[in-house]
């Protein structure tokens, strides 16, 4: 297995944002027009929705380092009030926001002691627990949601055999095992409730099983775990024991291709929605890459984090624009054949 470089990058904005940036660059044509969508119609507890499209809904917060401003906002996470947590990573904090946009606090300032981050890239959420990868000081945060008392469970001063280099996502398990992208290792790994190494798998290259620049990492209810593969443009997919199951996506702009991936979420119906920072889109797959539908913007710049909450609704932050993207679910409501999602 490869590990990382034998000398640490700095733990900067710039490094962990050079990745949104190229992609950015990288990304494909705005499209001009939209057809009208179909109506938006909300499911019940008891239906499984067809998803035919994702539409923007409106844009909350701006450029910048006051409250409800970001500086390259990245991962997101929702909380069972719905309240939105946001890793605003050149600002080296975290924001929450209500569930209708308002300010409600922030937590932590650049530095390397419990509860201050360097470029935090993605947050979770399990119970009353919350997790940050604090990408720039190379570790895992966690902190109970009732006191905010921050405490580092993986990187750094842990344990020693699940030393990270620069991780950008973080995800955790309903027994309190920790998974993590780490990233410039270009690996993954699963550590226990108590932040020891259970396992880790991937080396930097394109074959099964290996990895060029992981970004995200999440797990469905079925205990699979979905990684992405950032510059392979592709995700992987493992079993709860990290036995490989499948990968899907390959360079390019078509349905289930993509440029440089960065996160992805799953809906409450076990969708899996991806970023497709380069192409500036959002695709939507079911859990064995079968290509669902897809969304898009003018306003889309730089899309790098997502969440979706249990009513459909989906929040993108947008690493370039400085602001979080709201998305509607739209599940189809009546016989009429749905208009395309966008076209291009």
């Amino acid at each position: 297995m490869a590990e990382g470089p034998d000398h640490p990058l700095p733990g900067t904005l710039i490094r962990c944002y050079c990745l949104l940036m190229l992609m950015w660059a990288l990304g494909g044509c705005i499209p001009t027009h939209a057809p009208a969508p179909p109506r938006i119609v909300r499911p019940t507890e008891q239906q499984t929705p067809v998803l035919v499209g994702i539409n923007y809904s409106h844009t909350i917060g701006t450029p910048g380092t006051a409250p409800l401003e970001f500086l390259a906002p990245a991962g997101l996470a929702i909380d069972v009030q719905e309240r939105l947590y946001v890793a605003d990573a050149g600002n080296h904090r975290l924001q929450v926001l209500s569930r209708d946009g308002g300010f409600v606090a922030e937590y932590g300032n650049q530095g390397w002691r419990p509860g201050q981050f360097d470029t935090p890239m993605d947050v979770a959420i399990q119970d009353a627990s919350l997790y940050i990868a604090d990408a720039g000081n190379n570790r895992i945060q966690a902190c109970f949601l009732t006191d905010w008392n921050f405490r580092v469970v993986a990187g750094a001063d842990a344990d020693a055999d699940a030393a990270l280099d620069t991780p950008h996502g973080v995800a955790v398990d309903a027994a309190g095992a920790i998974y993590i992208a780490d990233t410039e290792h270009h690996r993954w790994m699963k550590l226990n409730v108590d932040g020891h190494l259970q396992f880790r798998l991937g080396a930097f290259g394109w074959q099964q099983e290996e990895f060029q620049y992981p970004t995200d990492i999440i797990l469905d209810a079925e205990h699979h775990i979905f990684v992405v593969d950032s510059q392979n443009h592709r995700i992987q997919k493992f079993d709860f024991s990290g036995s490989f199951l499948r990968a899907w996506g390959m360079r390019g702009e078509g349905p289930g291709e993509f440029k440089h991936p960065t996160s992805l979420a799953l809906d409450r119906w076990q969708r899996v929605y991806v970023v497709d920072a380069g192409n500036r889109r959002i695709q939507v797959f079911d859990t064995d890459g079968n290509f669902l539908t897809q969304g898009i913007h003018p306003s889309l710049i730089s899309p790098s984090g997502i969440v979706v909450g249990r009513d459909g609704t989906i929040y993108v932050s947008d690493a370039e624009a400085g602001n979080i993207k709201v998305f509607q679910s739209v599940y189809r409501g009546s016989s009429e054949t749905p208009q395309p999602p966008f076209s291009r």
